[in-house]
């Protein structure tokens, strides 16, 4: 969604916070929906020892920017290995040592015996406006995001 929005051929849309981090746009994000919450987590095999001194974890994940710059961050020379699907085997199989995948409540994690060590990223659906349309018709989404914010508000009990 967020590419159809950015090259206008779409005004407005929804899309997620990684989805938006993991590869910036120029967009307008006039409001957090609230929803659709979840969380990017580092996630390593339960009781796995420690990676040797000076060793760079591999690490699987559909969010290479995400990861990369999250072990960037921390001084940690990470090999990521970009993956689409069932990430969180990736360990199991011995493919990589860790994994930076998405998750709400982490059973998918547990199940496939991965605990979550670290939180990259928290995440809800965000609305994205098109620059350009924001210019064209600014009062009509205007109008819509001042909806919006009264409809989130309301679901929550408070203000967004």
């Amino acid at each position: 969604m967020a590419s159809y929005v950015e090259h206008g051929a779409a005004e407005v849309g929804i899309a997620g916070l990684d989805v938006l981090r993991e590869e910036p746009r120029d967009l307008y994000e006039p409001l957090d929906l609230g929803i659709g919450r979840c969380t990017v987590v580092v996630a390593w095999p339960k009781g796995a020892p420690p990676l040797p001194k000076g060793v760079a974890p591999r690490v699987a994940t559909k969010y290479v920017s995400l990861a990369a710059r999250h072990f960037a961050r921390k001084s940690i020379p990470a090999e990521i290995i970009e993956l689409q699907g069932s990430i969180e085997v990736a360990p199991s199989l011995g493919l990589a040592d860790a994994i930076v995948d998405i998750t709400e409540t982490g059973e998918t994690l547990r199940a496939n015996g991965l605990g979550i060590t670290e939180k990259v990223l928290e995440v809800s659906a965000r609305l994205i406006v098109n620059r350009v349309a924001l210019k064209l018709h600014a009062e009509r989404l205007r109008r819509l995001v001042t909806a919006l914010r009264a409809a989130a508000a309301e679901r929550t009990g408070g203000t967004c």
